[in-house]
């Protein structure tokens, strides 16, 4: 796995189409993050994870550890290696396992 994640702040599916192209037939570690998934949609997670990157979902999850844990089992569809999950909510997220 790549070591290092390049970060996708894009808002368009133009714009990081025309990043990828620079890379043909090479898998990459990508950070998503909210720009990219509020201006085009999820369905981008499973379209890259079709050409074979790693996906860091970088959204940032912070409410109550129940709230979390119902989000990153929604998340669980797409597939992502790594997400963010802030735990100002306490440490009871910490044993949140999806």
């Amino acid at each position: 796995m790549n070591k290092v994640f390049i970060a996708c702040d894009f808002n368009s599916r133009e714009q990081l189409e025309g990043f990828l192209a620079k890379f043909p037939q090479q898998p990459l570690a990508l950070k998503i993050g909210m720009e990219l998934i509020y201006a085009v949609g999820f369905e981008i997670i499973s379209d890259l994870k079709e050409q074979g990157h790693t996906i860091f979902l970088d959204l940032k999850l912070n409410d109550i550890p129940v709230t979390v844990e119902k989000a990153l089992t929604a998340l669980k569809q797409y597939q992502v290696d790594f997400v963010t999950i802030h735990l100002t909510s306490g440490q009871k997220n910490l044993g949140i396992s999806v």
